[in-house]
């Protein structure tokens, strides 16, 4: 898309950011949110956004990419390279994200490092370049839920300069990040989407295992064979990448899949 010049910019109304806040919060599914908020982002001169949210339980327990949510618009090959290479978790920009709050321009944010991350920084900013993606800005959400980590990109086609972006970012900043933690806040609270997604059936045995009951429990409950319940189990297990049956309701539970 074409950027208006940064003279010809008008933030967002008062009332236009209250219905684009309420359409947010009265989303019932993560896509739902995530359009509005893309549809306001671009109508306010950007062209890339990224945003990655992961549940985090903290040491000895790792990031798990099974449960990393991505949202992007742009390029599908720029997604695709992101998930194939997991760059969203050897990510320098994303793990700076991590530990700060509010949001800063992407070039700064990788000016301050060095070293052993150089290597994935010019891989990044490598993609960045080969799409089109120009300057923009880095926000760090993960002071808003505790456990819950979240970083977005919010990016401008590359034939606009760092001065037009800076001036673009001065008008619609704070509208942007209001929207940015508004949006984070409603999808931690949403089921979150699976590559391979749960069945009615699969959800209802965690559900009964959840509560303690064993595979004979759940047959009788539900009526059917022992081995059916066993079956349904195995493929929820695959479905969300767990070791084990409690793993698997535990995973559930922390993506809001069930409804206990």
């Amino acid at each position: 898309m074409t950027n208006a010049p940064a003279t010809e910019l008008a933030p967002l109304t008062a009332d236009g950011q209250l219905s684009a806040l309420g359409e947010i919060l009265r989303a019932n599914t993560v896509g739902a949110a995530w359009k509005t908020f893309v549809r306001v982002t671009l109508s306010l001169g950007f062209d890339f956004l990224l945003y990655a949210q992961a549940r985090h339980r903290g040491p000895p327990d790792p990031i798990d990419p099974a449960e990393v949510l991505l949202l992007h618009h742009g390029p599908r090959e720029w997604l695709d390279a992101y998930v194939d290479e997991q760059l969203y978790i050897c990510n320098p920009l994303f793990e700076w994200a991590q530990s700060h709050g509010g949001f800063k321009a992407v070039s700064e944010v990788a000016e301050g490092f060095d070293g052993p991350v150089t290597r994935q920084l010019h891989r990044l900013m490598e993609l960045r370049k080969a799409h089109g993606i120009g300057p923009g800005f880095l926000g760090g959400l993960q002071d808003a839920i505790p456990g819950v980590n979240g970083a977005m990109s919010i990016c401008l086609a590359a034939d606009v300069d760092d001065r037009d972006a800076y001036a673009i970012w001065q008008v619609h900043g704070t509208a942007i990040e209001t929207l940015a933690r508004t949006l984070h806040l409603r999808v931690s609270t949403l089921p979150q989407p699976l590559l391979r997604p749960l069945s009615s059936r699969q959800r209802e045995v965690l559900e009964w295992s959840s509560q303690g009951k064993t595979v004979k429990d759940i047959a009788l409950i539900m009526e059917v064979e022992a081995t059916t319940i066993e079956k349904h189990l195995r493929l929820a297990r695959q479905a969300l990448n767990a070791t084990n049956t409690s793993h698997a309701v535990r995973k559930a539970l922390t993506l809001n899949l069930l409804s206990v």
